[in-house]
């Protein structure tokens, strides 16, 4: 094992290219450019930690907004004097009642069953009021284009052909190189993980490109997540579905040597990338905390979703999706959802920034983000792995280095084991002190490490 030390983490290997080069961020495409609408100005806001991210348009909200305070004033005298009304069952108005009623008892449990009935009138109400007049907003891409503005300053939105003639408009980030010298890798191609979208990958999208000289960095959003659209089919929200995303975004390239990287769930895409590319196409892999081998399938099992005129379909729209995407809206909809969900994933959560949470919460306002969720989840549920490392690590011109940090509470060091321990060939490098997300927790440190692995083969 060799021990490599950077600037604020420690890298451990088991046993993987280049001069850097000036980038220019690649802006929207020309028919979704910003502009101003109804004489006003867009505020286009861009973060100061993170140039290439935008803050979400301010007439737009992530969450549910709290009632105004006299309308929960009101609402909180009208919850006691129902649940009085309800407990001591008098017939008597007023707010009096509460202590002429306690006063007439012997028994303290009334005057509790009071109060608790009294919140629980209260927080109903406040649901129904939040859910009828303060919900989160909820856009199309199209819709978000028109009228505000996509997340970054590199986001695209674009059809794409698939090969089996199936078209969907896909959410992408790129950028585009001007290299003054000899690229080391025509593109590079980055699949993000579960409950994610591109804008994860923008702490070092573009400055990973920049480094190793890609003439051409791109990321997209997998169906489900982010903006990229979401077809009631459930068989576009496969890992399958996802590489033929990211190879028609590839293939507008000539492409002799390509990087590809995955993080999380987003590493089955990857691989299936890699596996479909062909044989002359130079091909480096990096899997970012891949989540391979969590779940045991058959080896064979259709990837298709039962389709919504079948019983099973039916059943599922009806009695159980509804419930489920409540509760979804209801979760990503609370106040800082996303930066108490991310803080256990993070090595040291004291390091997560609004920004950091900022880049996963552009995507709750996306119309159906909810249903698109469970839609992946099912897709997932039926799509078999096996044999996809082993297609990859036997495809010629290929190498596959494995990056995870020590202190990943997501996937563990035994997972990674399990899945890539018998392919002697694969290079597993882990940075100290960090989650499950390095690239995003120390970025910079993340991008030295990656320059030098692959800088080790040149």
């Amino acid at each position: 094992m060799i021990v490599m030390e950077t600037k604020a983490t420690n890298l451990r290997m088991r046993n993987p290219m280049a001069p850097s080069t000036g980038l220019q961020a690649s802006s929207m495409s020309a028919d979704f450019a910003p502009h101003t609408h109804h004489g006003a100005p867009r505020e286009m806001i861009p973060r100061f930690d993170e140039p290439n991210l935008y803050n979400i348009p301010p007439s737009l909200h992530p969450t549910y907004r709290p009632l105004p305070a006299l309308a929960r004033l009101g609402l909180a005298l009208f919850a006691i004097w129902v649940g009085t009304v309800a407990t001591y069952n008098k017939k008597l108005l007023g707010f009096a009642l509460l202590w002429t009623a306690i006063q007439s008892e012997t028994t303290v449990w009334k005057a509790v069953a009071s109060i608790l009935k009294a919140t629980a009138v209260f927080l109903l109400a406040n649901v129904i009021l939040q859910d009828a007049f303060l919900p989160p907003s909820r856009i199309t891409t199209q819709d978000l284009i028109n009228n505000h503005f996509l997340p970054s300053s590199l986001s695209k939105y674009e059809s794409v052909q698939l090969p089996d003639d199936r078209t969907i408009r896909v959410h992408f980030l790129q950028s585009d190189a001007t290299p003054t010298e000899p690229s080391t890798f025509s593109s590079l191609h980055m699949n993000h993980g579960f409950g994610a979208f591109s804008s994860s990958w923008l702490p070092i999208l573009p400055k990973l490109g920049q480094r190793l000289a890609a003439r051409r960095i791109t990321a997209h959003d997998a169906v489900g997540f982010g903006f990229t659209d979401r077809p009631q089919d459930g068989s576009y929200y496969s890992p399958k579905t996802s590489s033929q995303i990211g190879l028609a975004l590839l293939n507008r390239c000539q492409n002799d040597n390509v990087l590809l990287m995955g993080h999380s769930m987003g590493s089955l895409a990857t691989l299936e990338m890699a596996a479909a590319l062909p044989d002359a196409v130079n091909a480096t892999v990096i899997l970012v905390a891949p989540a391979l081998g969590l779940m045991s399938r058959p080896k064979k099992r259709s990837p298709k979703i039962p389709q919504p005129n079948s019983v099973v379909a039916f059943l599922q729209a009806c009695l159980l999706d509804p419930p489920v995407r409540y509760a979804l809206r209801r979760a990503v909809g609370m106040q800082n959802f996303w930066k108490r969900g991310l803080k256990p994933v993070w090595g040291d959560s004291s390091l997560l920034t609004d920004t950091d949470a900022l880049r996963y919460t552009w995507q709750s306002i996306g119309k159906g983000w909810e249903q698109g969720l469970l839609r992946f989840s099912r897709a997932i549920s039926r799509y078999s792995e096996s044999g996809l490392v082993q297609r990859v690590t036997e495809r010629p011109n290929t190498r596959l280095i494995i990056v995870r940090g020590t202190k990943d509470a997501v996937i563990s060091k035994n997972v990674i084991d399990g899945a890539f321990g018998q392919f002697p060939h694969v290079k597993i490098v882990e940075m100290e002190g960090l989650g499950h997300n390095p690239f995003e927790e120390a970025p910079e440190d993340f991008c030295q490490i990656i320059e030098g692995l692959l800088g080790e083969d040149q």
